[in-house]
């Protein structure tokens, strides 16, 4: 990863509260996402916004936790340009996520 942060872990995060630390690492490891679960960037309920729905279906939205600038620099579609939807992967968005928890310690 290419910062040097709290979701660079070793073991675990706890996947039993919704956290950006806890997507990052899911996103990162497919074998925690949601049983049947497909990875298409291009529809909200396939894209990381969708594992985080399904993995913590309780949970607020993620973006009342955020600022909006941030998390549509995170989520939202156009903030990947000139990447293609089809191209965008988990780990960019985690990437992305990883970026503002390191910038926000």
């Amino acid at each position: 990863m290419p910062f040097d942060n709290s979701t660079d872990l070793v073991e675990t995060p706890d996947l039993t509260k919704p956290s950006l630390i806890a997507l990052s690492w899911v996103l990162r490891h497919k074998e925690a996402w949601p049983p049947g679960y497909r990875w298409d960037y291009s529809h909200l309920y396939s894209c990381a916004i969708g594992i985080y729905r399904r993995s913590w279906p309780l949970a607020g939205p993620l973006s009342g936790a955020i600022k909006r600038q941030q998390y549509e620099n995170m989520f939202c579609h156009y903030a990947y340009r000139p990447v293609r939807d089809a191209d965008v992967t988990p780990e960019m968005v985690a990437d992305r996520i990883d970026a503002y928890l390191a910038s926000h310690r």
